[in-house]
């Protein structure tokens, strides 16, 4: 899954905690962060819930990707997150990502 993009790509490969296959990708952009939850044939997990929790695991935002398998959110302030995917039927996959200090 090659893509031509602007700002920082995170591919978060499908080896942490699967029931069944699905990756997340997270694209940190200047002022959003993109979630793209998709299964092992690559098609895209419509409609899967999405959970962003911080270093307490005190849930921050959730929702559900859109037709595309993509979730979008505002940056939130720097620091550790964990991300968790569940697109239903036991695909659930999570994944943890740091949004930078400025420079």
């Amino acid at each position: 899954m090659s893509r031509n993009l602007m700002g920082f790509i995170l591919l978060v490969l499908p080896s942490v905690s699967f029931a069944h296959e699905i990756g997340i990708e997270i694209k940190l952009k200047e002022s959003e962060v993109q979630v793209v939850v998709f299964f092992e044939d690559d098609t895209p997990a419509q409609q899967a819930l999405v959970t962003l929790k911080d270093e307490t695991q005190k849930v921050i935002l959730q929702g559900k990707t859109n037709t595309k398998g993509v979730w979008s959110f505002a940056t939130p302030k720097p620091g550790k997150y964990w991300l968790y995917a569940d697109a239903g039927e036991k695909h659930q996959a999570k994944t943890t990502f740091t949004i930078p200090a400025p420079k």
